[in-house]
């Protein structure tokens, strides 16, 4: 592999709610369609050889947008979904305030979950176990559109840094991250890069 890119799913209704959504499948807003129409251009020149997507629904509309009519490999892998929240999908922080298990959570965040739902290192064991499948492929150019905990943690792995570590990359809809390979190390090339309109 000499390259891989990192994109971040459009904007979705949830995300201007602000509420705390992992699995509940929704689709993007007409911005996010743009922003992921944006991509297009670019993606369409470069030509990817493999593209790998979360299976839902916001993310695999994107990839559909961005690639446009690129005829590419392509593989839904599960371990790319964002972390699930369980019964506190689609709450609110404020409303989640004074319960004890939510008090709990925020104490301890690498190891508690959510009822019904994933602790952070549960995410993190998954999408490690995604990078070392990713780093053994052969592929030249390799893209990942995904969500923002997974992209988080793919950067911090790609950075060889730890997992907790994510917290400091923060992701941008409509822009993409790229990363180069030389004898498996990794370099960052360009983060939130928002391609250049021709129009």
């Amino acid at each position: 592999m000499k390259s891989i890119y990192l994109v971040r799913h459009g904007e979705t209704e949830l995300n201007l709610k602000k509420v705390y959504y992992g699995r509940i499948d929704c689709d993007l807003t007409e911005k996010g369609m743009s922003q992921a129409k944006a991509l297009q251009p670019f993606f369409s020149r470069l030509k990817p050889d493999l593209v790998y997507v979360s299976p839902l629904l916001r993310a695999t509309h994107t990839a559909d947008l961005l690639l446009g009519e690129t005829k590419v490999a392509r593989i839904c892998d599960e371990r790319l979904s964002e972390l699930s929240f369980g019964q506190w999908e689609g709450k609110h922080y404020e409303s989640l305030k004074g319960d004890p298990l939510y008090e709990k959570w925020c104490a301890d965040w690498r190891h508690q979950a959510p009822p019904e739902g994933e602790s952070f290192c549960d995410m993190a064991k998954r999408t490690r176990s995604f990078f070392n499948v990713l780093q053994k492929k052969e592929e030249d150019t390799v893209l990942i559109v995904s969500h923002h905990a997974v992209l988080q943690q793919l950067m911090a792995y790609l950075l060889e840094e730890a997992a907790e570590h994510c917290w400091h990359y923060a992701f941008s809809q409509g822009a993409y991250s790229e990363f180069s390979f030389s004898s498996g190390f990794a370099v960052l090339k360009g983060h939130n890069v928002v391609p250049f309109s021709e129009n």
